[in-house]
């Protein structure tokens, strides 16, 4: 599990389970992957070159898209690799950085969320976690429909 992860879930955890990165029907493979150095670890030798071959396919098809302020570009994360360039940050006068890329997530439930404190309906903060037999309105497992 990749180390700014650990801590996130709801279950903290040092690793994942084996998995691949490659999965479903050759027609419409399912990729699971990010090459940053923390985030996958290739278990021998053998996976270690198959995921260097990967990145190396990757970086071959990909290019890049300059986003200036105005510019909106959604990425659907379910069939799209991405990444950014590096930069050179830049922080306000209470050194907080200030981003003027800004991330939305959607997703399909909201059962990985469980855990944040709803800001708004629909709206989390992934940095105020609860249990959530403490969250009003709240179940500690799903109920069936």
């Amino acid at each position: 599990m990749p180390y700014r992860w650990r801590g996130a879930s709801a279950e903290p955890r040092d690793n994942t389970d084996l998995s691949p990165i490659l999965s479903g029907p050759i027609s419409a493979p399912r990729v699971t992957v990010a090459f940053y150095p923390d985030m996958v670890l290739a278990v021998n030798a053998r996976a270690k070159q198959a995921l260097e071959n990967l990145y190396q396919a990757v970086r071959e098809v990909s290019f890049g898209v300059q986003i200036s302020p105005g510019r909106l570009i959604l990425i659907n994360n379910s069939f799209t690799l991405h990444s950014r360039d590096s930069f050179k940050p830049a922080f306000d006068e209470n050194d907080r950085a200030l981003r003027w890329v800004q991330r939305i997530f959607v997703a399909r439930n909201l059962w990985n969320f469980r855990s944040f404190v709803p800001v708004k309906d629909r709206v989390f903060d992934p940095n105020v976690k609860t249990a959530a037999s403490e969250i009003p309105g709240r179940e500690k497992t799903p109920s069936a429909a």
